[in-house]
């Protein structure tokens, strides 16, 4: 919406970009009743960078996000779970190493939507028929776990509050990875940000539960962690660590989840640098032959020119003017640096001004006051 508005409105690249960054926002806000992570996602992925005049458009749709999804359907996504602190080693350790599991799942996920769409392209089923296909095939692994159908915030809030068993854990996981790498890859539309999450949820439950039964957790620490493989998969795959730690905190309403996430997070995004190198949309960027670090960069690769970076600020003086004389049209301080340009008009030189009013480097270089530039 905010680009179809910009682009009415015939507005700048830049306006249009905080347009989108400002919908984001408002749309994450409202799905997750967090205006805060919804502000940080817009900053982080669509914007690009924290400025304040971008602050009030964007903090104001995450606002009017979350108080229009509350006065359309009145819902609150909290989910409470048991808190400890990082006082035991254990817990440390177990949170970073589940932020590692979280990176290299998260991994394995998104190569999967790129063998899947190769898979697709290879074969002979029409362009306007592959999502029929990929249809049928997530309509038949919906008949065995339903689970895998919808953006997952019911099935989310059951893994973190009611605990699943530890086979219907893994069933569900590999389940909806193969559903979502199949939707994507068939040609639907979307990206993985509530896939992202649920599967989170589901890997830090499988972990938690994994290491209860063989003595390392207790029970009540299984809710935390799969609170932290919810946010460390979601940064890992999104590639915004600071949305998903605020929206840790928003859901929860409990600030003590701060290091237990953060941490997961941090091993996460970067076990995806080192390893993959890449969030879900910069990969898919580069897959469609864009080198750019991000969606902010797709404008400066394609509407920059060699013409539009050259300065035309610059100082031109003539290579023959005799230091003397550049010195009097020049005192210290009136500009850093000027262009010496032949009779043709043709650079011939760069005079650096702070260094021509060195008595010192005018001696090491043997230059006199009659010599020319």
């Amino acid at each position: 919406v905010g680009s179809k508005v910009g682009r009415y409105l015939n507005r700048l690249r830049i306006d249009v970009r905080m347009l989108v960054g400002a919908g984001t926002a408002g749309a994450i806000a409202g799905a997750f009743d967090s205006p805060f992570a919804g502000a940080a996602y817009g900053f982080e992925l669509i914007v690009g960078s924290y400025t304040v005049a971008t602050l009030a458009p964007v903090v104001a749709a995450a606002i009017a996000g979350t108080i229009a999804a509350q006065g359309l359907v009145g819902h609150s996504f909290r989910i409470p779970v048991d808190i400890w602190d990082l006082s035991s080693d254990g817990h440390i350790v177990a949170t970073v190493f589940l932020g590692l599991i979280c990176g290299l799942v998260a991994i394995g996920l998104m190569r999967g939507v790129t063998a899947t769409e190769h898979l697709a392209r290879a074969s002979r089923i029409p362009t306007p028929l592959r999502p029929v296909a990929g249809g049928l095939a997530v309509g038949l692994i919906a008949l065995l776990v339903p689970h895998v159908l919808g953006a997952g915030h019911g099935a989310m809030a059951l893994v973190l509050q009611a605990g699943w068993p530890l086979w219907l854990l893994m069933l569900v996981l590999v389940c909806k990875i193969a559903a979502s790498a199949i939707s994507l890859g068939s040609g639907f539309r979307g990206g993985l940000f509530s896939t992202s999450l649920f599967l989170g949820t589901i890997t830090g439950a499988l972990f938690a539960e994994a290491a209860v039964r063989v003595g390392l957790l207790q029970q009540n620490d299984v809710g935390l962690l799969s609170l932290v493989g919810m946010a460390s998969f979601g940064a890992a795959v999104v590639g915004a660590p600071m949305t998903m730690a605020l929206l840790a905190i928003e859901i929860t309403e409990d600030l003590s989840v701060v290091g237990p996430v953060l941490l997961g997070v941090v091993a996460a995004t970067l076990t995806v640098r080192q390893i993959f190198g890449y969030s879900f949309a910069t990969w898919r960027f580069h897959l469609r032959g864009e080198a750019v670090l991000g969606g902010a960069d797709i404008g400066w690769t394609r509407e920059t020119t060699a013409r539009s970076l050259m300065r035309r600020d610059v100082t031109l003086v003539p290579a023959a003017m005799r230091i003397v004389d550049f010195k009097q049209c020049f005192a210290p301080g009136t500009v850093k640096h000027a262009i010496a340009i032949d009779d043709q008009g043709g650079f011939a030189g760069f005079v650096d001004l702070a260094a021509l009013h060195i008595e010192r480097a005018l001696e090491s270089s043997e230059l006199t006051e009659e010599s020319a530039l």
